[in-house]
């Protein structure tokens, strides 16, 4: 268990371990999720519907056994602070709902 994820409570805890069964999108969601994006801005970045966005959200709150956008902002949030996203300044300006963020892992030091 992460250091971030051992602060959860017990129900959002649970949900670390089931993030393996995310797919690549609904990881790639639930990160945009923990910057504060709206499912209008992750549609807009990704390049898809904002139906298409609902649809991995609510497909990403059943594998996790969550409730709400709020518990897995939380749980997104404590993956985070374990290094899965780097901020950076490269994001095009025009973008709506710009905020900065490359949704990649960040390399570990080797």
């Amino acid at each position: 268990m992460t250091r971030a994820g051992q602060q959860l409570p017990l129900a959002l805890r649970n949900s670390l371990s089931m993030l393996e069964t995310l797919t690549d999108r609904e990881m790639t969601v639930l990160r945009m999720l923990a910057v504060g994006m709206d499912n209008r801005a992750m549609a807009w970045h990704l390049r898809i519907r904002e139906a298409t966005v609902k649809r991995h959200m609510t497909t990403l709150l059943a594998k996790l056994g969550l409730t709400s956008r709020l518990q897995a902002g939380l749980v997104a949030f404590a993956v985070c602070l374990d290094g899965t996203l780097t901020w950076y300044e490269g994001a095009p300006e025009s973008a709506p709902y710009h905020i900065g963020v490359r949704l990649t892992p960040r390399a570990t030091p080797g």
